[in-house]
């Protein structure tokens, strides 16, 4: 903005403007690189900032004024800056002051219309300037229009730029709605959303190990374990049916480390089972069945040794 009042207020074709331009020209290449920059660190998934407590819009447009642009301004309804308009203030002041920046810009010494129209909803508002040759080109690095057009698109408006020989004009529409569109009460959302997140997460985590484990748990039990009363159903002497209507487990080739069983009797094969009443039984205890020609020959109660 400087260097482009800096154009205006020397008289054209003299060293002092040939300068003025090579020093907003350099200007211009020190913004591109930042926006490079900005667009490496820029993290899409994070709303684009609306604070507009920099400046009123009216404070903004005699700052630019005071910089030497030309700037017709006509405003149709109610204030635009009225608290009830919340994050409306905030997307037009946005708007305004991005359209003020390129014109000074690209076009210096035009002068640059604001017709503002806050009777309907959406607001709208329209920002046109003269251009002294072709359009500028469309900068890739550029994010000053792509940030604006984010943010009014988040808030359910739209933005429409049409760059045509000898003029360039911003069209905007900004809805009237206080609560989507305040900055505030989008980020005390965020922040309340990222704080449930931060409380649910871990609690969710727990609870799906702990369901894991309980699943765990139940396989392991079904497949090993043999209810002591069921135990205290079997006699010697019965054979692998009479035995299976109480033991529907298959059991463990080997007891667990912890458990010092008696020898094996003779010719017999023996099973081992965890000795439990229930799913979250946790204790060590063991019974151990011995079969020999399909006929119980053995059946012990186990425990552990320490």
């Amino acid at each position: 903005l400087s260097t482009s009042a800096l154009q205006v207020a020397v008289q054209r074709n003299t060293p002092a403007y040939k300068q003025a331009v090579r020093i907003r020209e350099q200007a211009d290449e020190s913004i591109d690189h930042l926006h490079q920059i900005i667009g490496v660190l820029h993290d899409a998934s994070q709303p684009e900032p609306l604070d507009p407590a920099v400046a009123s819009m009216d404070r903004l447009l005699e700052r630019a004024r005071a910089n030497g642009m030309e700037i017709n301004y006509v405003h149709e309804g109610k204030n635009a800056m009225d608290p009830v308009a919340g994050g409306t203030a905030a997307l037009l002041h946005q708007v305004v002051q991005e359209s003020l920046t390129n014109a000074a810009k690209y076009a210096p010494n035009q002068q640059v219309d604001i017709e503002l129209d806050t009777r309907v909803n959406p607001t709208q508002v329209r920002i046109s300037n003269s251009l002294e040759g072709q359009a500028p080109p469309v900068r890739e690095a550029a994010t000053g229009l792509k940030s604006l057009r984010r943010s009014l698109e988040a808030a359910g408006g739209m933005l429409q730029v049409n760059r045509e020989a000898g003029r360039f004009e911003l069209l905007a529409r900004i809805p009237q709605a206080s609560d989507r569109l305040s900055p505030k009460s989008t980020l005390a959302s965020v922040k309340k959303g990222t704080r449930v997140l931060m409380i649910a997460l871990p609690v969710i985590v727990v609870a799906a190990i702990a369901a894991g484990l309980y699943l765990l748990q139940d396989a392991t039990y079904k497949a090993t374990a043999l209810n002591p009363a069921n135990f205290q159903q079997l006699q010697v002497g019965m054979d692998r049916e009479e035995v299976s209507e109480f033991v529907s487990a298959k059991g463990l080739d080997e007891p667990l480390p912890v458990i010092n069983g008696p020898s094996t009797p003779p010719a017999a094969q023996c099973r081992y089972y965890a000795a439990k009443t229930g799913v979250l039984d946790l204790g060590s205890e063991m019974f151990r069945l011995c079969f020999a020609q399909d006929i119980l020959v053995s059946a012990d109660h186990l425990y552990p040794t320490y």
